[in-house]
C-alpha cells in the first residue's frame, strides 16, 4: 500500500513537472549555442583521449 502511495506522489510530481516544462519557449538554435556544442564536444574529445 505504501508503494502505491509513493508512486502516486511521483507520478504527480512529473505531472507538475512535464506542465511546467510546456511554459518554456525552445531553445534558438544560434551561433552561441552551436559554439557551446563546439566547445562541449572538444572537452569531450580531450577527456575521451585522457581516458585511453
Amino acid at each position: 500500500m505504501q508503494s502505491n502511495v509513493n508512486l502516486d506522489a511521483l507520478l504527480e510530481r512529473m505531472r507538475a513537472e512535464l506542465e511546467r516544462a510546456k511554459r518554456f519557449e525552445p531553445l534558438k538554435f544560434d551561433e552561441t549555442v552551436e559554439e557551446c556544442i563546439d566547445k562541449a564536444r572538444a572537452l569531450v574529445e580531450e577527456r575521451e583521449l585522457k581516458k585511453s
